[in-house]
C-alpha cells in the first residue's frame, strides 16, 4: 500500500500534506521520484539514495514526534523488504550517514532499528539490516562507549550462525538418554526447530509445519528432516509435552544448557526456525513459517 501511494498518488499526497502544514509543520515528506524513471527497479534505486533528502537531521525535536520521525523510518524498514539485501544495506547506509553528525540522531536511529529490525517481536525483524545500521553507529566517534555496549552485544550475537555460513553444532540428547550432535543428522535440507513446552507460538508453529504440503512431501521423500531442540534443563514439562511431537522428528533437550547459557544460538525469542543445507549451512536464520515454506517450494 505504501508503495501504491508512493508511487501512484505522489500529487495527492503533496495537496494532502499541504493542508497538514498547520498542524505538522515539520511533517516528512518522501521525495517524488523523477518521472524519468519508470521501472520499479528505478525508482526503489532513487529511493533508497534520497528517501532521507527532505528530513531535517539538525532537527532534534521531530525526535518527539512519533508521526514524524518514527513513522518516516517505519515506511523506510518497509520499503528495505521491496529491494535485494545488498540495496537495502545502502539505503541504510545513507541514512546513518545524515544522521552521522549528531550523537542524538544516532541514538535515536538506533533505538528504532532495534525496536523494528531486531525485537523479537516486531513483524518486520530483520537481524541483516539492523547489523547494516549498527556498524556506522558502532564505529562513530560521537557515541560514548557506554552507550556501545548493549548494540555491540547484539552486534557479536548476531555474527553467530549468519545466513550463508556453517551453522555452530551442538550436543543433544534424545528421550531414552542417547545422546547425538547436529552434525551427524543427513538430509537434503534440515528444519532446526527451537521451542518450548507450554509455548502458544511453538504450538502455532508446529501446527503450520504439519499442516505444511510442501514439507510433508519433502519428509516423506527423505529430503527434509525436522530436530526439535529444547533448550532448558527442566525435563518434567518437556516429558509431558513430548507426545505432543510427531515420532517421525528427531527430538531432543540441551542436557547441559550450552546452547543457551553459551549463546551458541541466539535465542532472544522462542519458538525459533533455522533452515539448513546438507552442508550445514545457515540458508535461513530465525525465519517465519512463511519464509521457510516459499523457500522450499522454489527448490
Amino acid at each position: 500500500m505504501f508503495l501504491m501511494l508512493l508511487f501512484s498518488c505522489s500529487s495527492s499526497s503533496q495537496n494532502s500534506s499541504d493542508k497538514k502544514n498547520s498542524e505538522s509543520p515539520v511533517a516528512f515528506k518522501v521525495p517524488e521520484v523523477p518521472m524519468v524513471l519508470n521501472t520499479r527497479e528505478q525508482k526503489m534505486d532513487f529511493l533508497m539514495l534520497h528517501y532521507w533528502d527532505n528530513f531535517n537531521f539538525k532537527d532534534s525535536t521531530s525526535l518527539n514526534k512519533p508521526l514524524v520521525a518514527e513513522q518516516a523510518f517505519a515506511d523506510f524498514n518497509n520499503l528495505l523488504f521491496s529491494v535485494p539485501v545488498e540495496k537495502a544495506t545502502i539505503g541504510i547506509s545513507v541514512l546513518m550517514h545524515k544522521a552521522g553528525t549528531d550523537a542524538k540522531m544516532l541514538q535515536f536511529f538506533q533505538g528504532l532499528g532495534e525496536k523494528y529490525m531486531y525485537d523479537p517481536n516486531s513483524p518486520v525483524r530483520n537481524e541483516r539490516f539492523y547489523c547494516s545500521l549498527l556498524e556506522p553507529y558502532l564505529s562513530s566517534n560521537l557515541i560514548n562507549d557506554d552507550w556501545k555496549i548493549r548494540p555491540r552485544k547484539q552486534y557479536e550475537l548476531a555474527q553467530k550462525n549468519k545466513i550463508g555460513t556453517k551453522a555452530l553444532d551442538f550436543k543433544f540428547t534424545l528421550k531414552n538418554g542417547s545422546e547425538s550432535n547436529l552434525y551427524v543428522i543427513k538430509a537434503k535440507f534440515l528444519l532446526l526447530f527451537f521451542h518450548n513446552p507450554g509455548c502458544t507460538d511453538c504450538k502455532e508453529q508446529r501446527e503450520k509445519i504439519l499442516a505444511s504440503a510442501v514439507m510433508k512431501k519433502l519428509q516423506e521423500d527423505g529430503f527434509l528432516k525436522v530436530l526439535t531442540i529444547y533448550p532448558d534443563q527442566d525435563l518434567s514439562e518437556w516429558k509431558k509435552y513430548y507426545s505432543e511431537l510427531p515420532e517421525y522428528w528427531i527430538n531432543g533437550y540441551d542436557k547441559q544448557a550450552r546452547i543457551k547459557d553459551e549463546e551458541v544460538y541466539d535465542l532472544k525469542a522462542i519458538p525459533s526456525l533455522y533452515l539448513l543445507n546438507d552442508q550445514k549451512i545457515v540458508l535461513l536464520k530465525d525465519a517465519r513459517f512463511e519464509e521457510i515454506e516459499a523457500f522450499l517450494s522454489n527448490q
